[in-house]
């Protein structure tokens, strides 16, 4: 009985552990950013074809898919510090710590 107590505990105290490191995300501005980012947005076509994740390219391309450029192209700095935080309170739906 003691052994299916312990075991049972283990099992829930490392699905938890797991679940928490899904939830959390990856600091801005980082490749694994950069990686959720286009994981949400998807800067690709169907067959699989866009820019680099993290080029000056893909950060355009993001910036107008949520709509942080206007029509005109104004909007901050790619990869600025205002950019990166843009992005994500746009892809997290958060304020970046």
């Amino acid at each position: 009985m003691f052994k299916t107590l312990i075991s049972l505990f283990t099992v829930v105290f490392l699905s938890n552990c797991a679940q928490q490191g899904v939830n959390r995300i990856a600091p801005m501005g980082s490749q694994q950013w950069f990686l959720t980012v286009e994981q949400r947005v998807n800067t690709g076509d169907k067959q699989g074809h866009g820019p680099d994740v993290g080029s000056e390219e893909w950060k355009y391309v993001i910036s107008r898919k949520l709509g942080i450029y206007d029509a005109e192209g104004h909007g901050p700095d790619l990869g600025s510090e205002e950019w990166l935080r843009a992005v994500h309170r746009h892809v997290f739906k958060a304020n970046p710590d």
